[in-house]
């Protein structure tokens, strides 16, 4: 009953820290297209699942609600932080390349490849893409980070409670428990270069909110807000 219960409360936290806030609807700014001239930007993805993954894709096909990835591009090279591509060819903009199936932080895709994530003779899966045009002085800063931490691992999580309440919050985003998620990854870089203060792109206080323990009231528990989606609408604030 205990199990069960936990699945209902970290599935219900999970939904909540997905919708309860004001940047929850997606916001696309006049830069939300993509634009070839752009040398340094933040580039988003949104996927649909079920062409990816088929029916397995279960109902949690959507696990991110509108912008569900997102990476940094730096004179044609992308920087991501990716759980791995199916190895092979990806076609964009006219080019065919070759990718590994590296799981973690990688800069594998063109802007082209990335934008379009075609592998194979497969459809296009991408939904939406946006993108925020941003410094190369920032960009760069960012990249070297990025570099560096191309060895701490992808942060895989499961919808228990613990999961959602450490690796999913923003400090477990952004890898205070040895993982990244592709959204942690990103602003991490950008506190590290000190950008707005060290605070990055979400302002800290917008990066979760905290509800009362189901089993106690004492401690508070954190949901997390952090996510592709708020860190695009802030970063065209």
């Amino acid at each position: 009953m205990l199990a069960r219960g936990s699945i209902a409360v970290s599935l219900l936290g999970f939904l909540l820290s997905l919708y309860f806030s004001p940047e929850a609807e997606e916001h696309f700014s006049s830069k939300g297209l993509i634009d070839s001239s752009c040398k340094c930007a933040l580039v988003f993805r949104e996927i649909d699942e079920r062409l990816l993954y088929g029916e397995s894709a279960g109902f949690l096909a959507d696990e991110v609600p509108g912008l569900d990835h997102v990476a940094l591009l730096v004179n044609g090279k992308v920087y991501e932080n990716h759980p791995g591509y199916g190895r092979g060819d990806y076609l964009g903009e006219g080019a065919c390349l070759e990718v590994e199936n590296i799981g973690g932080i990688q800069w594998q895709h063109t802007l082209g490849t990335f934008t379009k994530y075609q592998h194979g003779k497969n459809q296009s899966v991408v939904k939406k893409i946006a993108f925020n045009p941003i410094s190369c002085d920032l960009a760069k800063a960012m990249e070297t980070f990025i570099v560096q931490s191309v060895d701490v691992p992808y942060g895989f999580f499961d919808y228990s409670f613990a999961d959602i309440s450490r690796i999913l919050s923003p400090s477990g985003q952004k890898g205070a428990f040895g993982s990244f998620t592709c959204s942690g990854l990103i602003e991490a870089a950008a506190e590290e270069a000190g950008y707005r203060q060290g605070e990055g792109f979400v302002p800290n206080h917008r990066e979760s909110f905290t509800i009362p323990n189901p089993w106690s009231m004492l401690p508070l528990v954190q949901v997390p807000l952090l996510r592709p989606g708020l860190i695009h609408y802030y970063a065209d604030r």
